[in-house]
């Protein structure tokens, strides 16, 4: 494999690599993230004091509306009306251990023929709620922690694609400044310093030595033509001198 062919190699090699790089620490701050979120949430907001501080809470404000708007177990207008404001709350109201209500997010239905009674539920809380017309009984359960998982997933997924983008910018700005410095060193060899010496950098030794050799190549013809041109300057005296005074022929007398 030529030089020029390994250098194209590594230039196409170098970005996937990084590209591939931050994904995977992207994906790993992800996921680590999202485990940790998962262990806070369960330990300290789903912890079983948590949840009875809040049940707990939905009960005295059920009741609160219940008592202030004179409600009876047939006004399910007013229940639906309950539910559709508290969408974190999920209660069924029992009566004589029958489940006859279920008020939700979406309002307030009758319970199904084959619904679980009282005493079939595993709720540790029952609460006792006094409707216009008798007391009834209210299992509540609390989905609040649903949307906090759906903003710990996009909190997540966010720090995900943040390592990522850090990771390709840090190699962008390194990849910058390797630019940089090359469009320095060519000026500085275009202003005329052609002796510019470079420590080993791959292609920028490359590009600076090519541009050097380039620079130097006129010179050493020039400093042989001057050299070979003296011995023949020398020589031009001696012929004018030959031809000006001729040796005698042979037999000839020779002048005192």
């Amino acid at each position: 494999m030529t030089e020029k062919k390994k250098h194209f190699v590594s230039l196409s090699v170098k970005p996937l690599f990084v590209l591939l790089l931050g994904l995977v620490l992207g994906v790993c701050v992800c996921l680590l993230a999202n485990f940790t979120g998962e262990q806070i949430i369960e330990r300290s907001y789903m912890s079983d004091k948590a949840v009875l501080k809040r049940t707990n809470r939905a009960a005295q404000e059920f009741q609160s509306f219940v008592r202030q708007n004179s409600i009876s177990t047939r006004d399910t207008d007013m229940l639906a009306r309950w539910g559709e404001t508290k969408k974190d709350y999920y209660i069924m109201l029992y009566h004589d251990q029958r489940q006859i209500f279920e008020i939700g997010w979406w309002g307030a239905d009758t319970a199904a023929v084959d619904a679980y009674s009282l005493k079939e539920q595993t709720a540790s809380v029952v609460y006792p709620i006094v409707f216009r017309d008798g007391t009834f009984y209210a299992v509540i359960y609390d989905s609040s922690d649903s949307g906090l998982y759906d903003l710990l997933w996009i909190v997540s997924l966010l720090l995900g694609c943040a390592v990522l983008a850090l990771t390709l910018l840090a190699y962008n700005r390194r990849v910058a400044r390797r630019v940089v410095a090359i469009s320095q060193e060519v000026q500085s060899i275009g202003a005329g310093n052609l002796y510019l010496q470079l420590e080993p950098k791959g292609a920028a030794t490359d590009l600076t030595a090519h541009s050097q050799r380039r620079a130097d190549a006129p010179v050493a013809p020039a400093q042989d033509q001057r050299g070979a041109a003296c011995p023949a300057a020398e020589q031009r005296p001696h012929h004018r001198h030959v031809a000006r005074y001729p040796q005698p022929a042979h037999g000839a007398a020779r002048l005192p």
